[in-house]
């Protein structure tokens, strides 16, 4: 369906609704449990919503001049774990439409509009986190996923029991981590290559966050073996959704967080890690197989500078990219055709995806060698940091 002609508006051109634009988030965007203190939209979001990216945030208003949908977006870096290169991309969220004005197309005029804004501040691609349904119709492909587990009352008490019951090993200790045990932590994380580059300055932000509780995992000789990131707010409320280190430290961490979340039958607490992570069948262990996941999903933006950003990678030395006015093709290493596309967001698919080469047709050995090495450099592979 083809997004309705709105007016669109922006933050920093109608400062004057803004605090209309957060009551409507606040009123729609999806929650879970409360939490013992009140944090604030702009505390949460501070990223989206800093008041120097009052700009990007972008809203539509019905006759009355009431906001009625929103959506913010951010440029950021996107960075390959091993060799630092990046690229930049545009970090959408806080996508809500009030109940009553929900399936006239608002969000997706929305999201046009921030791809298009993204576009001319020279984004190669835009990023986000969701389910696949609303995405995938408009040309979003998934990166890579997460498992999520949540757990009601009954299911957080059998956890509980059987934490209890197993036994926790007992040369571990959780507690709360301070600024002096974050180059402990940023090395745990470089040298397990848990996941993308990130300044120690980014865990210094997570420490100072309210909307986080940051623990650190000491073993018997007092050396931090791994730590876990909590989050006490509004989009990820009671939910376990960093961990660093060896299996060992699971259990330890999934108590903190039982231990830290609200009692009461309606207070849900959720586990969030990547799908192929070191740890993952460790948390399938305590949490059971099954999961819903939670997708990163990419849309290509300009697919020339993405195709220059590919040609540099050293993993796909020797292939040839060409763009073209009907589409791209790619050359092997004796410059033979190995696949053409008349869609460039196949550029994605191929290079950045989960989805097996091989979906695609037939590709020589050199091609597939070289694509596999390319996403299989590290199991998160991609992360993002903020520009």
């Amino acid at each position: 369906m083809t997004p309705p002609e709105v007016l669109i508006h922006d933050l920093g051109s109608r400062p004057d609704l803004e605090e209309a634009v957060l009551t409507l988030i606040e009123k729609n965007f999806p929650t879970g449990s409360p939490t013992p203190k009140k944090i604030s939209l702009r505390e949460e979001f501070f990223l989206l919503l800093d008041p120097k990216n009052l700009s990007r945030v972008l809203f539509i208003c019905d006759e009355n001049d009431q906001p009625v949908s929103a959506l913010a977006w951010k440029m950021f870096q996107l960075h390959e774990s091993y060799s630092g290169k990046s690229i930049t991309v545009a970090g959408i969220g806080l996508v809500v439409t009030n109940e009553k004005h929900r399936g006239q197309g608002f969000s997706s005029s929305l999201l046009n509009e921030a791809e298009n804004r993204a576009r001319k501040e020279g984004a190669l691609l835009c990023y986000l986190w969701s389910g696949l349904d609303f995405y995938q119709k408009r040309d979003y492909l998934p990166l890579g996923s997460e498992l999520s587990w949540i757990l009601d009352s009954k299911e957080r008490d059998l956890l509980d029991r059987r934490l209890s019951t197993e036994g926790l090993p007992s040369n571990f200790k959780v507690t709360p981590a301070t600024s002096l045990n974050l180059s402990a932590c940023q090395k745990l994380f470089e040298d397990l290559k848990i996941g993308p580059l990130r300044s120690k300055e980014t865990l210094s932000g997570f420490l100072n966050l309210a909307a986080v509780h940051f623990n650190i995992v000491f073993d018997a000789q007092q050396k931090i073996v791994g730590y876990g990131l909590d989050g006490k707010a509004r989009d990820l409320q009671n939910t376990l959704h960093e961990i660093v280190g060896p299996r060992e430290v699971v259990p330890h961490l999934l108590r903190s967080l039982i231990d830290s979340a609200p009692r009461d039958e309606k207070n849900l607490v959720r586990i969030q890690y990547p799908i192929d992570g070191p740890l993952a069948e460790e948390l399938k262990y305590w949490l059971g197989e099954k999961a819903p996941e939670a997708f990163a999903l990419v849309k290509l933006l300009d697919p020339k500078a993405f195709a220059n950003y590919l040609a540099k990678v050293p993993e796909l030395s020797g292939i040839t990219l060409e763009l073209q006015e009907e589409g791209f093709r790619i050359l092997g290493p004796d410059h033979e055709e190995e696949f053409f596309s008349p869609d460039p967001s196949h550029l994605t698919q191929l290079f950045m995806s989960p989805f097996h080469p091989n979906e695609f047709g037939t590709l020589s050995p050199n091609l597939m060698d070289a694509l596999e090495d390319f996403k299989s450099l590290n199991p998160y592979f991609w992360g993002v940091d903020s520009v």
